[in-house]
């Protein structure tokens, strides 16, 4: 009966120095889980503040250059509106969306806003002329000093001699077209004059042969 007792107790010990064993093997995994866990949070902590720094940095950036454009684009039409030169601006369609105060002064109206160019009252221009134009447009490319001519509400023809330059944002999609136009209605109108006097010249040498 001591024997059995005694091995009673020997069971009874070697189960709770295993219940013990246990615990600490339960208490060190559950250690290790929780220390894991930290540093998957610090991890994730941390590539959540630098990826908040980048948009942060991005969203500043992208500020800054669209204030630099502002900018850009008011002293242009500043300098534009102590120039002779106008100052005009197309969408991707080609229509007018902005121009100088100028050119309301010079033509008295508004009516090129919202059309193309080949949708106002021009005259002086081949159909040669506008094809060529017109592809230069559709295809993107610059283009300088194309000639043609507007009926002014008060002063008849104004001749025009327009240059632009295509826009593309940062994904390089175009979105329409800026440049400038100037007017050469007394270029023009000497040239006439020119002509006119040529003519007369040749006339008159013509009667005096005869």
């Amino acid at each position: 009966q001591k024997l059995s007792a005694e091995n009673q107790l020997q069971v009874e010990r070697a189960v709770a120095a295993n219940e013990a064993k246990t615990d600490r093997s339960a208490i060190l995994l559950l250690a290790v889980v929780l220390g894991l866990l930290g540093l998957l949070y610090c991890a994730l902590f941390l590539i959540v503040r630098n990826g908040q720094r980048i948009i942060d940095k991005q969203n500043i950036e992208r500020e800054r250059a669209a204030t630099a454009l502002r900018e850009s684009e008011e002293r242009f039409r500043s300098l534009n509106e102590l120039s002779t030169d106008w100052y005009w601006e197309q969408d991707h369609e080609f229509r007018y969306i902005d121009a100088s105060s100028r050119v309301r002064d010079r033509l008295g109206n508004d009516a090129h806003r919202g059309k193309t160019r080949w949708e106002l009252p021009c005259v002086g221009v081949s159909e040669e002329s506008w094809a060529g134009h017109r592809a230069d447009l559709e295809a993107h490319r610059p283009f300088r000093n194309f000639e043609y001519a507007l009926r002014a509400r008060n002063e008849g023809l104004v001749y025009v001699c327009a240059s632009g330059m295509p826009i593309f944002d940062e994904h390089g999609i175009f979105k329409g077209y800026r440049g400038t136009a100037r007017d050469i209605s007394e270029r023009k109108r000497a040239e006439a004059d020119q002509r006119i006097a040529a003519s007369a010249f040749e006339v008159h040498e013509g009667m005096l042969v005869t």
